[in-house]
């Protein structure tokens, strides 16, 4: 009789093995695993607040009291929308958002989500930092209050050509990992958390001619993206406010503008004097080149957020805080991969003299370190629109 209790134990627990291998195989689709353990460092009676990004923006996967030390998610449902919404990719990456608030402070992390090499456990210590709450209705939840995007055309590359100048411009993306910044306002300051990546580059060329008096735009279709979310703590409430790039187009486009003198720059790039060049009277020799691989970009973001703040969408404080922190969106990829490079070269006549203006801008989501932005000026000394300007050089038509 007992050997056979045990004979019978062992074929109960080779079932129950045979059927947790099954289920585990119809949840991950016979892949890798979707499951993620987040483990939770002095963060016991802390409100929590788990969000994971979809193709079609955040959604609340979980709200309520830290009580214990871990938590268990199932990214399968994530993994399947992403799967679907890009096949020809094998889906992409995701954003795992997880905020947490106590005592009038919050402490906010984000962690990539790659299908390919899922991490197994997240490990999170809080770093808490305050934040504005208001009195509210009861209950403990999370809700998103609004979401807009837009898709824009943004200059990847300006060159304005003041004088006689021609040229040929070329930009292409390296096969890399393209990142795009994640922005979080929490009532007080913006800051980023984490990175998007609409896709992998294909190596896409664009080469359009520079023509003489002439501002060319290289540009490209970019998706900005607006949540605003409502977090609710039993009585008390505040505001997330979410800026990032869910999608872009394949390729580049190009256009230009012939009137020079009214050319603007994006907001908050400077114009700086790099050089000045003198071209040789060797016909071969005509030219002066610019080649370079890119690290990390600056974009136009402000136009976005003032166009939403108009309409009532983004809040004003939210919009002020941006302008006074001269907020971009930052290209970059954080394989240290460059993902963009770009060759300019100019022409002219032999024994013109020229000089070269390059855009920067400072950003104060980098602490005010530079970023790149791709703005030139080409302009001719002594010569603007084929007239002869006053002094010894070239006055100004290059905007600043």
């Amino acid at each position: 009789m007992v050997g056979m209790d045990k004979r019978l134990v062992t074929v109960v627990l080779l079932a129950i093995l045979l059927i947790s291998a099954a289920i585990f195989h119809i949840d991950t689709g016979g892949l890798k695993p979707t499951w993620v353990t987040v483990e939770l460092k002095d963060a016991k009676d802390a409100f929590i607040f788990i969000k994971v990004l979809y193709p079609d923006g955040f959604r609340g996967i979980y709200s309520g009291r830290v009580k214990w030390d871990t938590i268990m998610l199932n990214l399968r449902d994530v993994k399947m929308a992403w799967e679907a919404q890009h096949p020809e990719e094998h889906g992409t990456t995701s954003l795992l958002m997880i905020t947490l608030v106590k005592n009038g402070s919050a402490s906010f992390h984000t962690f990539t989500v790659d299908w390919s090499k899922l991490p197994a456990r997240i490990v999170i210590t809080p770093r808490y930092r305050t934040v504005t709450l208001e009195s509210g209705e009861t209950g403990i939840y999370q809700s998103r209050v609004a979401l807009e995007e837009r898709n824009v055309s943004v200059p990847f590359v300006q060159v304005i050509v003041a004088g006689e100048s021609y040229g040929i411009v070329d930009i292409g993306e390296i096969p890399a990992s393209m990142a795009f910044r994640v922005y979080l306002f929490d009532g007080l300051n913006w800051s980023s958390i984490g990175h998007t990546y609409p896709g992998v580059g294909n190596g896409m060329v664009c080469n359009p001619m520079l023509e003489p008096n002439s501002t060319l735009f290289i540009e490209r279709y970019v998706t900005y993206r607006y949540e605003r979310w409502k977090i609710s703590l039993d009585g008390q409430f505040f505001y997330e406010e979410y800026i990032y790039v869910p999608r872009m187009s394949r390729g580049f486009h190009h256009g230009w503008a012939y009137d020079v003198e009214k050319t603007t720059t994006p907001p908050g790039v400077k114009l700086e004097l790099v050089g000045q060049f003198k071209l040789s009277q060797n016909p071969l020799l005509r030219y002066y080149d610019i080649t370079e691989e890119v690290d990390r970009l600056g974009l136009e973001l402000l136009p976005f957020l003032e166009e939403l703040a108009s309409e009532g969408v983004v809040s004003r404080t939210a919009l002020e805080s941006a302008r006074d922190m001269n907020l971009m969106m930052i290209l970059e990829s954080p394989s240290n991969k460059p993902p963009l490079w770009f060759s300019i070269t100019v022409f002219g006549r032999g024994g013109r003299e020229y000089s070269v203006f390059r855009g920067h801008v400072s950003t104060g989501i980098l602490n005010g370190e530079d970023v790149e932005v791709l703005v030139f000026c080409f302009a001719e000394n002594g010569v603007v629109n084929g007239t002869q300007t006053s002094g010894n050089g070239w006055d100004g038509v290059c905007p600043s």
